[in-house]
């Protein structure tokens, strides 16, 4: 199967009398004018492109609440409690509306690992964005979890453990197309609830009424 892609080339403009088709058995140039049309094998080389180094930034903006950090929390932690064993959170997220939703999916678990066969699908427009599973004891990615998340789903992938910890500790990854960057848990999550900017902006000093104050303050110190 043929799959029609843009290149760029080096110092030359984009010309739409031709296409380059990218397939299992190379790039091969496409043209076709009223004169002739052909496809031809074309080497790298020869197309004189520039090199480029793989990236993998995070778009995402819009932080995982605090409040729903300590549900995900607390929800694990009964988990850990019935079962002894790991629980599985799908994250969901409405780019329109900026707004986050959480999928428990039926689940298989034991103390070693969490499966689903369930369908992760859309819903009203919250779309799957990742996972999020616990682990009885430490916070970390283990090798099978690698594997699951190189081979199976692209997004943002976060595990706590440490469950037993008054605030218990969190991991966190993107995985694009098999390629992992590691994450601060700030980077997804409200790790701390924290009050609104604007009500700081709501303060203003006064140096005199601050020189009236100072005698109380003195004696209250």
């Amino acid at each position: 199967m043929l799959t029609e892609v843009e290149l760029v080339k080096k110092d030359s403009p984009p010309m739409k009398s031709y296409s380059f088709y990218l397939a299992s058995n190379g790039i091969f140039l496409f043209v076709n004018n009223f004169l002739y049309s052909t496809l031809i094998k074309k080497e790298p080389d020869e197309l004189r492109l520039d090199a480029v180094k793989e990236k993998i930034e995070l778009n995402l903006k819009k932080r995982i609440p605090f409040a729903d950090v300590i549900r995900i929390e607390s929800f694990c932690r009964s988990v850990k409690l019935l079962y002894d064993s790991e629980a599985l959170i799908i994250p969901m997220f409405h780019p329109v509306k900026e707004e986050f939703r959480f999928f428990i999916p039926h689940q298989t678990a034991c103390a070693a690992f969490v499966r689903s066969d369930e369908p992760i699908v859309e819903q009203d427009g919250f779309i799957p964005i990742g996972t999020i599973h616990s682990h009885p004891g430490s916070a970390f990615h283990s090798a099978g979890d690698e594997e699951d998340e190189r081979t199976n789903a692209s997004g943002i992938h976060c595990t706590l453990g440490n469950l037993e910890k008054e605030r218990p500790d969190w991991v966190a990854s993107l995985v694009v197309h098999g390629r992992r960057m590691k994450l601060k848990a700030e980077d997804v999550l409200e790790m701390k609830l924290e009050h609104p900017k604007e009500w700081i902006q709501k303060i203003a000093l006064d140096r005199k009424v601050n020189g009236l104050c100072a005698p109380y303050l003195k004696i209250k110190g």
